[in-house]
């Protein structure tokens, strides 16, 4: 298994085992800054911001309100919005069905090394139940962050109505390094206008297409806005938690963030239902300022003893 010594060295392990579809394993050493994945060139128009530009403090999503969505508190059900799906180039889009006027979050989804959008279909399916105009570009390398970044930029050309300047991204897998290198990206493209949230499901940082300009670990620790992941403990069968963990440990410590483990967890199949029960209420919370959501998935390892809190820090508390 997969298993780093946290030593500072930023290096991060072989994932072990034989490709499989839909998997994030593969012949290179996943270490920081190391040689892309083979299967597809990132693209190649797409550069990383200058940091500089980024907000110091992205807004606060405590100040907003749930607005169209603060209805929606079944965090832990399939939500009631029914929705359209269509595609734009090679970004599948999730339009939900939500009243007119009403402006909503984008969520990006980064897939697994090779995995094709739908085998995180019920994961799509389920953000856009909630509400959230659901993105996912239809590629295998991940783990650059511009993939995210350009589906925003459509999502904003194609929706300007619905599109809201709210920023989530979710990966699995180096799709999850995606995530959080996306954020860093989002956060540097759109600055103190948006508010942005990252979600890594056992992500594997430095493993797979590395980021433009810098190493996943420098880049980690330019964002800024919230982050939250979670692992398999002691590992789900080819990320182990002590990876997860390094991941974790590449953010700044004034950067909220949140690293749950559950000792069932397993990578493939995908654990579909683990994202959704974690990542809406997580959405909610960060992108609408739910405070409900917030009680809701930080009782969870209160509620369920296959959950724990593995590390935290620069928390907020839920408000009321």
């Amino acid at each position: 298994m997969p298993d780093p010594e946290a030593d500072g060295s930023g290096e991060a392990p072989q994932a072990e085992g034989d490709a499989m579809a839909g998997s994030d394993t593969g012949g290179v050493d996943p270490v920081d800054g190391g040689v892309p994945v083979a299967e597809e060139e990132p693209p190649p128009e797409m550069e990383r911001p200058d940091a500089g530009g980024a907000a110091e403090h992205p807004r606060d999503p405590r100040t907003l309100e749930a607005g169209c969505l603060a209805d929606v508190d079944a965090y832990f059900e399939p939500g009631p919005f029914d929705h359209q799906e269509t595609e734009t180039g090679r970004i599948r889009i999730l339009v939900p069905e939500v009243p007119a006027g009403c402006k909503v979050p984008m969520i990006h989804f980064s897939t697994g090394t090779g995995a094709p959008c739908e085998n995180y279909g019920d994961v799509l399916r389920g953000l856009a139940g909630h509400g959230f105009l659901t993105l996912c570009y239809e590629g295998g390398t991940t783990g650059d962050g511009s993939h995210g970044v350009q589906a925003f930029e459509t999502a904003l050309a194609e929706y300007p109505e619905l599109a809201d300047l709210r920023f989530g991204l979710a990966g699995h897998g180096a799709g999850g390094q995606g995530a959080f290198v996306g954020q860093q990206l989002s956060e540097a493209r759109w600055g103190a206008q948006g508010v942005y949230a990252g979600f890594g499901a056992a992500p594997e940082s430095g493993f797979g297409t590395q980021p433009e300009g810098g190493t996943w670990s420098e880049v980690y620790a330019e964002v800024r806005a919230p982050v939250f992941m979670f692992s398999g403990d002691p590992s789900d069968g080819l990320v182990s938690m002590r990876w997860v963990q390094q991941g974790f440990g590449a953010f700044d410590d004034g950067t909220e963030a949140y690293h749950f483990s559950r000792t069932d967890l397993v990578h493939i199949p995908v654990p579909q239902g683990v994202v959704l029960q974690l990542a809406v209420p997580w959405f909610r919370w960060k992108l609408l300022g739910d405070q409900d959501a917030c009680r809701a998935l930080m009782s969870i390892p209160e509620m369920d003893d296959e959950w724990l809190l593995a590390d935290s820090h620069g928390e907020v508390p839920c408000g009321d």
